[in-house]
């Protein structure tokens, strides 16, 4: 199936199904204001309503957090899941088939045989945990304290010591075994050289097994763990497959997304057994990351189930502390939540045990853990309670440390703010820990370059700030030109610099207009060429949606030359925002072409819109950013008296941009002692009302 194939199928998916119903099936309180619908936010707190729903456009904005996009956005973001899960599960809701789409090098497997590989599995595990061999298995569960209806909410299964449980039932039933070596559950051993024939084996043997499944509940991989008394890790995972990616999985959210959506709370603990154990209590919005600090990509997908409080719980002990620090940088680098705290436990205390044990004063199971969990203390009253009968090696480190978690704060104020308060804090003068945060800024700042999404690359590369966000100013574009010579006259250097932000808001305007109005395409169709042959915004994001629109426009006349002759088949769609935004999630999550490459391999205009816009692979940040922009300025345009008018406008102001970047231009040539074109020289000063002596030549004007 081609790229263009699959981005026509969610075109028609979208005109299918009802933003308004999927939307008003997950926010209470969502009511028609007349052509919209219009409710309280899902994804931020507020008391006045400033989300909305705009059904014929089939997308949605929040006024008030700045969440936006189509019905796609809405559920990734809403119910925690993935672009093809949203995408499978609004097909299924109104009968419709996702076409097939083959991956692309190393994933040959499909998903759905690993995902049948996983479900046998999880079957067997839970077979032999309720059969003899998972005894042993049952009385450790029992013993601490884990009923068996949390048990059975959590699947908790047992692989059986001899290793070839899997490998045996898969063959019995005819089940190929490169799905289970492809799931990491089956292991094939190297070859010695001996030429003896080795047979495979199971990874987990003799373990405990907790199954690890994603926001829809499937199973994607397993924990196992060894009963006490037992030699080996105490705890394995499954190896990353296509389907399981550690850094990017949450334990236990499939059971704690409708919690922490209606408590707007969400915990995060270190165990299986923990969350089991809070789930149990009463707790349901707990969940866990696996082995590794809370990422920014765990924060995105927490934050995605409404929650808008996020608690992390840790040991009260030295490396209890390391681990909270390490992950208040990946909860608190993105803004995500309003609030952020951590719960300290006492040194060598078990969150398990305090959960399933009884307090004595309130008769209640884990109320020891509620009472500590009440008395969570903010993020940045955590970092100051470390800092406290220090001696000076150690309170540098201290220092170090909580300096690296305030650098990861998006805002530069707050950022300021904190320092200060940190330097109050410890006695220690302003200047000093000012000068050792730039120096820690710097580094975080060279480290997270390379991993930045497109909009913290644009403003890293000095392509300007988004349109209608509060952003530094880039650092202006000088000329690359050779020094004047002695006794030339000076030049305006910063003409691009100063006229930026204006010519930033020309192309968005100008954009704008043409996805609300398609006709404009055809009227700046010359503009619109230019740009994308250099002439465009200095603005990555900008751009991008400019060429992302051109190519689809351009494959719409295409499709409806090559089907005049049978125009009942060729179906039109608008070129607008929520087109665009289907068109870069194709891109995220591309097809293959029928020769095997992926659209931007081929450089086709005939296999989508990846051929000219991109030369790589985008990620969801990029999808859901650019989404963003489109929306913004769509929406804009969409108020403005008259469109057309509008985008005269814009088109005007880009020509006197032009102008004058032509002038400086050819004054910065006279000033190196170039021969310009005596006329253009002319036109040159008087633009600039000059009257002077430029490049050895008189130049005068009325």
């Amino acid at each position: 199936m081609s790229d263009a194939s699959f981005r026509q199928f969610l075109d028609t998916l979208k005109l299918t199904v009802s933003i308004e119903d999927v939307v008003s099936a997950r926010v209470p309180g969502l009511k028609r204001a007349g052509a919209e619908w219009k409710g309280c936010c899902p994804f931020h707190e507020e008391r006045t309503p400033s989300f909305h729903v705009v059904p014929d456009k089939q997308f949605f904005h929040c006024f008030g957090c700045g969440a936006s996009g189509d019905v796609f956005v809405f559920l990734q973001r809403f119910d925690g899941v993935e672009f093809m899960e949203a995408v499978e599960e609004l097909a299924t809701s109104v009968g419709l088939e996702v076409p097939k789409k083959r991956s692309r090098g190393p994933k040959d497997g499909s998903e759905a045989r690993l995902v049948e590989a996983l479900e046998r599995a999880a079957k067997l595990f839970e077979r032999s945990y309720r059969g003899p061999q998972g005894e042993a298995a049952r009385r450790y569960m029992d013993e601490r304290g884990l009923g068996r209806e949390v048990q059975d909410a959590f699947g908790i299964g047992w692989a059986p010591a001899d290793g070839r449980a899997l490998v045996g039932a898969a063959r019995a039933a005819g089940f190929e075994l490169d799905a289970l070596v492809e799931a990491g559950l089956v292991k094939r051993p190297d070859d010695d050289g001996s030429g003896r024939s080795k047979s495979p084996f199971d990874f987990f043997r003799g373990r405990l097994i907790v199954p690890i499944r994603d926001g829809r509940g499937r199973t994607i991989g397993f924990g196992g763990r060894v009963l006490p008394g037992t030699d080996g890790p105490k705890y394995i995972n499954t190896a990353e497959t296509p389907l399981f990616h550690k850094g990017r999985t949450v334990f236990g959210l499939d059971l704690a997304a409708e919690a922490a959506r209606r408590l707007r709370h969400i915990v995060v603990m270190e165990g299986y057994t923990d969350v089991m154990a809070a789930h149990q209590a009463g707790l349901r919005q707990a969940v866990a990351v696996l082995g590794t600090a809370t990422t920014e990509d765990h924060a995105r997908i927490l934050r995605r189930t409404g929650a808008q409080r996020l608690t992390l719980v840790f040991d009260g002990d030295r490396a209890g502390r390391a681990a909270a620090l390490k992950a208040l940088r990946g909860s608190l680098s993105r803004g995500e939540f309003d609030t952020v705290d951590v719960v300290a436990l006492p040194e060598g205390s078990d969150p398990c045990d305090l959960l399933v044990s009884v307090d004595p004063a309130s008769g209640e199971r884990g109320g020891r853990f509620v009472a500590l969990l009440e008395q969570a203390v903010d993020w940045f009253a955590f970092l100051q309670s470390g800092l406290v009968g220090l001696g000076p090696k150690e309170l540098a480190d201290a220092v170090d440390a909580a300096l690296e978690v305030v650098a990861v704060l998006p805002n530069p104020v707050e950022r300021e703010a904190r320092v200060r308060e940190l330097a109050d804090g410890t006695g220690l003068s302003q200047s000093s820990i000012e000068a050792r945060f730039e120096e820690v800024l710097g580094s975080a700042r060279r480290s997270s370059a390379a991993a930045r999404p497109l909009a913290a690359r644009a403003d890293a590369q000095g392509r300007g700030p988004i349109p209608g966000r509060e952003q530094m100013d880039p650092a202006p574009r000088q000329p690359h030109a050779a020094p004047a010579s002695p006794g030339a006259p000076a030049v305006r250097p910063a003409v691009r610099s100063r006229d930026h932000r204006r010519e930033l808001r020309a192309w968005a305007e100008l954009i704008g207009a043409c996805l609300v109005d398609n006709a404009l395409l055809v009227v700046h169709r010359d503009r619109l060429e230019s740009a994308r042959e250099g002439r465009g915004p200095e603005h990555e994001g900008l751009a991008r949606l400019l060429e992302i629109m051109c190519d689809v426009y351009e494959e719409d006349e295409l499709q409806h030359e090559r089907g005049a002759a049978r125009a009942d088949q060729v179906t039109s769609f608008p070129v607008n925002a929520s087109r665009l935004a289907s068109a870069l999630a194709a891109l995220a999550h591309p097809a293959e072409d029928d020769d095997g490459a992926a659209p931007w391999e081929t450089g086709s205009q005939e296999a989508g819109t990846a051929g000219r816009a991109f030369t790589e692979r985008i990620t969801d940040a990029d999808v859901e950013e650019l989404t963003s922009i489109a929306l913004r300025i769509e929406n804009t345009a969409r108020q403005a008296d008259d469109v057309r008018a509008m985008a005269r406008g814009a088109a005007s102001a880009l020509d006197a941009i032009e102008r004058t970047r032509t002038t400086a231009e050819m004054l910065a040539a006279a000033a190196r002692g170039d021969d310009p074109d005596a006329a253009r020289l002319e036109a040159a000063n008087r633009a600039y009302g000059l009257d002077r002596t430029v490049g050895g030549r008189a130049s005068t004007h009325p």
